[in-house]
């Protein structure tokens, strides 16, 4: 077995095809694992079906591994917790991450030509996608969102900007009638149409905010709405005129909790866009400081109270000379 240093801690069946390495199976100890963009002087250009699955038995190939930063860990694909992807990658082939239970988080390349079908089944605890733009205008994200029905949140990077968007999630069934031999399919939840915001096989930013027009009072109050609204307010990809005013206009009228929701994320700098963008009256800023207390927030608390007395000011005190 070839044993060669590297990021993480792997253990792999590959083949030479195509004039790139093919990823037959993955296995590994680690918690974040990271696929290198060459072995054996050819770039990784496939992951091969069942890749990752837990307790899969690889096809016969060419051993390797891969020592990463030691640990004492046992190898349990089961485990993994997030998957970065190297640009090389070309095709994801079928079933590549099925059973990943523990997966949480994948890193890939808007470069993939090829998508098999089932590749996220029972991956129940992915939630986060990042994505650097690539050749393919967003078929990625397209082939994500159709796969995967539960809520998503997915950055977008490109050279210039960094788009962040939430999807909603949804899910599918099925009702048999037996005495009636008829089967009735349901959807439910409108994460079905943000899931399938995109036109010509490519995920589209208007689709996406359209939307917003169609379903944004059955999200009223909710974290759905604040994470929708601000995530396109903040980072602005694409955004236009129309929708950027509705998407103010309802974190305008929902500006205490969508500070507090900052808060508990721990995003000072999302707090300081906040107070900057918006006009928060006395009665917000002080419900926010005392917010920040609870909290032990002491950054934002400070901020807060910064902006309270720049705008409303304590009145000066009074002398008297007798």
């Amino acid at each position: 077995m070839l044993k060669i240093n590297g990021v993480s801690n792997l253990r792999l069946t590959v083949k030479q095809e195509k004039g790139g390495i093919t990823i037959l199976r993955v296995l590994s100890c680690d918690r974040n694992i990271e696929i290198p963009d060459e072995l054996l002087g050819l770039p990784v250009t496939s992951i091969g079906q069942h890749a990752f699955e837990p307790n899969f038995e690889a096809p016969a190939g060419e051993e390797i591994q891969i020592i990463g930063i030691p640990t004492e860990e046992e190898v349990n694909n089961r485990k993994i917790e997030s998957i970065s992807l190297p640009a090389s990658i070309r095709e994801l082939n079928s079933f590549a991450f099925h059973n990943c239970f523990g997966l949480k988080k994948i890193s890939l390349h808007d470069s993939i030509d090829y998508f098999g079908a089932s590749i996220f089944l029972n991956c129940t605890e992915l939630h986060q996608i990042d994505i650097t733009e690539g050749a393919n205008n967003g078929s990625a994200l397209f082939n994500i969102l159709e796969e995967v029905q539960q809520e998503l949140t997915v950055r977008i990077s490109g050279q210039e900007q960094t788009a962040m968007l939430f999807f909603p999630g949804y899910y599918e069934y099925y009702v048999d009638n037996n005495p009636a031999l008829e089967i009735f399919y349901y959807i439910e939840g409108t994460g079905y149409s943000y899931h399938h915001s995109y036109f010509e096989h490519c995920f589209t930013y208007p689709a996406y905010d359209e939307l917003w027009r169609r379903y944004s009072h059955e999200y009223q109050g909710t974290d759905y709405a604040l994470k929708i609204a601000w995530y396109r307010l903040r980072y602005p990809v694409g955004l236009t005129f129309r929708p950027r005013r509705a998407y103010r206009n309802y974190l305008a009228d929902h500006l205490l909790d969508l500070i507090r929701w900052r808060m508990k994320e721990k995003d000072t700098d999302g707090l300081k866009l906040i107070l900057e963008t918006f006009d928060p009256d006395q009665d917000t800023l002080q419900a926010a400081a005392d917010q920040a207390r609870q909290l032990e927030q002491t950054q934002m608390m400070a901020l807060i109270l910064e902006e309270l007395h720049r705008k409303f000011p304590p009145a000066a005190k009074r002398s008297f000379d007798l």
